[in-house]
């Protein structure tokens, strides 16, 4: 019995085991069948995916083959001139994928061009030709949103209508965000979820993205977005005039605009507060060169965009001509001709260098301008620059010479000259002569002129022997008895002072000539050697005079600086004592072919007798063409010349020698006594009269300084030079 009990109850538990490992291994087999279907026929199964992966394969093939075709197209549409998108791609396609792929189609559904092949649909953009997305398969293509299209726009309103294809029986919803905002800005705006839709309430200008969804079934079935761009101005929305430049340096502008919001504008900036209302064809005036002009469309809460009109003279101003207004022998006075009619004339400048170097005139404006301190008888470029107010510059040149006389070339030795009239002169070596009217004639006054400007006056000396003579007479200097020549002039003085046999030349004012800081000045070693230094120049002019027949005198009084003397047009050297006069004269000119000196008073007393064979009156009142002071004792340049010029006026010359009656005493080396020498010339009206030109004027200290006293140099032409 208990041995039945034991095998029964082993028996039953084996039985249990097995009934529970059995169920278990049913739901395990339940699990894993589910898993392999699962695996198997699954979204992300091994069929569902050997699905996909055949039919992207074949999505893959059709591209491939479409894209070979229509990259033919595309090589015909390069080469061939009668291309078109539609009747040429029709042909091409018809040739290359119908006959090749006799399932393909072309065709439009909803306004979208579509082409297929084996089944599979895909965008056409006909204007490349190229293949788009992917569309799905044909036969089982689903709804679509094909585009957004903008059918209106205010400053404040969008209006829309959406295309769609194979969407019977779906609605439209509308949302907006501006563009910049994040995806969870959108705002779905409540309409009928037809295919327009007019978004209001909106601002400008601004930039927008709208969405639309297909909705079927409470279900999004496709998703489209589009950028608008609020208050965007389209072609011709606001149109400026031509830029117009009515003269007074600013520019104006007409603006309009083809619809019925008011227009504004500013200049050079846009600032909210800054908008300025302007009537549709309205003229913006005043605008400044190099702006920016910006309008736009306003409709009293919202704005459009703004157009920009730039304002920018690049026209350069017009030069007609340069006018010569007047000129002298030293100056040019010129009148520029010219005009801008955009930003208008800013600057004027002026150069008489061809542009080296520019000058304004008084003012930065100012169309006349005078060159002064000029050579005359020279020609200059004169160039004149005009700028505007944008900076555009232009430029002109003419040639003008200064008034003045023509000179030969430079006589390369001493030369006998003959005139139209038969008279003859001497040319020395360095100088060149007078060609022009007036200075050609020694009737006239035969000028010559050296390479440093200096110039000279022929006076010819018909009987040499009533001018000179030579005597020898004893000089006693500090107990030293001496013989030495001396050439003097004996003839009668019938003006000015009484003559007296002192009043003879060469010869020493022993009061002064002694002291060595004079004669040193000479560069002498002694009075004596002073003495025998002038006799021995003396001499050299007298024998000159006799062989040519004439000598030479300056054309000027005494100009230059010690440094430099000259004898030309300008500033009197004066302020300086005898000594230092005399010096300045005879560096003037030193050369092989002619030597200067200070004028004798002979030659001085020549020169006048002269002048009076021309008429002039040199003896009595010289007042008709001297350069003299008034009766007050003042200075008038305009009337009376200046004590500080010489060759200030044609006025004031007599055979083409410039004062020398008045201006000032000038030293010769004539000796008074032993003490005095004498200055010539009329200087001025004294005891009611004018002093006459051939007076010896005061007795003078040879030591004294005086700013009334210059000199006047002479000139003679050297013997055996090339003659």
């Amino acid at each position: 019995m208990n041995q039945k009990l034991k095998l029964f109850q082993k028996t039953s538990m084996q039985s249990g085991i097995t009934l529970v490992a059995l169920v278990i291994t049913i739901v395990i087999l339940i699990i894993l069948a589910t898993i392999s279907i699962s695996a198997i026929f699954g979204d992300n199964g091994l069929i569902t995916s050997a699905q996909k992966g055949k039919l992207e394969q074949e999505k893959a093939e059709a591209r491939e083959r479409l894209t070979l075709v229509l990259a033919d197209a595309f090589t015909e549409k390069k080469v061939t001139e009668k291309y078109t998108e539609e009747e040429f791609l029709e042909k091409h396609l018809e040739e290359f994928v119908y006959e090749r792929e006799p399932d393909s189609e072309i065709f439009n559904e909803e306004g979208q061009d579509l082409i297929s092949l084996n089944g599979h649909v895909f965008e056409l953009d006909r204007s490349v030709p190229q293949l788009g997305e992917w569309v799905g398969e044909k036969g089982n293509l689903l709804p679509a949103i094909r585009s957004i299209n903008v059918e209106n726009k205010t400053l404040s309103e969008i209006t829309v209508k959406v295309v769609t294809a194979r969407a019977e029986g779906a609605t439209l919803r509308y949302s907006i965000k501006k563009l910049d905002e994040e995806e969870t800005a959108y705002v779905e705006k409540e309409g009928n979820g037809g295919n327009t839709y007019t978004f209001t309430g909106l601002t400008s200008p601004e930039k927008y993205t709208i969405k639309v969804d297909l909705v079927i079934d409470n279900e999004i079935v496709d998703t489209k977005t589009d950028d608008v761009v609020l208050g965007e101005l389209e072609e011709g929305t606001i149109k400026f005039g031509d830029v117009t430049w009515p003269g007074n340096g600013t520019a104006s502008a007409t603006v309009t605009t083809n619809t019925s919001y008011q227009l504004q504008y500013q200049i050079n900036a846009i600032e909210d507060d800054s908008w300025q209302n302007i009537s549709n064809g309205g003229t913006i005036t005043n605008i400044p060169n190099d702006s920016n002009v910006y309008a736009r469309l306003w409709d009293g809460t919202n704005a459009s965009d703004y157009a920009t009109l730039p304002v920018d003279d690049e026209v350069k101003p017009t030069i007609a001509e340069i006018k010569e207004v007047e000129k002298t022998e030293t100056t040019i006075k010129v009148q520029v001709v010219a005009e801008d009619k955009e930003s208008g004339i800013t600057k004027i400048e002026y150069s008489k260098d061809d542009g080296t170097s520019y000058v304004t005139g008084t003012t930065a404006t100012a169309t006349e301008y005078t060159f002064e301190e000029l050579t005359e008888s020279t020609e200059y470029t004169v160039k004149v620059r005009v700028t505007d107010g944008a900076g555009n510059t232009a430029e002109i040149s003419k040639k003008i010479s200064t008034d003045g006389e023509r000179f030969s070339e430079i006589y390369d030795k001493t030369t006998e000259y003959t005139d139209s009239e038969g008279n003859t002169a001497w040319i020395p070596g360095d100088f060149a002569v007078g060609i022009s009217d007036g200075i050609n004639k020694i009737n006239d006054g035969l000028v010559i002129k050296d390479a440093k400007g200096n110039q000279f006056v022929w006076i010819p000396v018909e009987d040499y022997t009533t001018m000179y003579e030579e005597v020898t007479e004893p000089i006693t200097l500090s107990g030293v008895t001496t013989t030495t020549n001396v050439y003097s002039k004996l003839r009668g003085i019938t003006a000015g002072k009484p003559g007296t046999t002192l009043a003879r030349e060469p010869d020493l004012v022993t009061v002064y000539d002694t002291q060595s800081q004079y004669y040193s000045i000479l560069g002498c070693s002694s009075a004596l050697d002073m003495a025998d230094r002038m006799v021995t120049e003396y001499k050299k002019t007298y024998e000159s005079i006799k062989h040519y027949g004439g000598f030479y005198i300056g054309r000027f009084e005494l100009t230059g600086s010690m440094d430099n003397p000259t004898v030309k047009k300008g500033v009197v050297l004066a302020n300086q004592n005898w000594y230092n006069l005399k010096k300045a004269c005879t560096n003037i000119v030193s050369t092989q072919y002619a030597q200067s000196t200070m004028i004798y008073g002979n030659q001085w007393d020549e020169v006048c007798e002269w002048l009076k064979t021309k008429g002039y009156n040199t003896d009595s009142d010289s007042s008709s063409w001297g350069n003299y002071k008034d009766s007050t004792g003042v200075e008038d340049i305009e009337v009376h010349g200046s004590l500080q010029i010489t060759g200030y006026s044609k006025v004031w010359n007599a055979q083409n020698i410039y004062d020398l009656a008045g201006n000032y005493w000038e030293w010769t080396q004539e000796l008074y006594n032993t003490a005095y020498r004498y200055v010539r010339g009329g200087d001025c009206y004294y005891e009611g009269k004018y002093i006459p030109v051939i007076s010896r004027g005061e007795l003078c200290n040879p030591a004294m300084i005086s700013n009334s006293w210059t000199s006047r140099p002479a000139l003679y032409v050297s013997l055996n030079a090339n003659s």
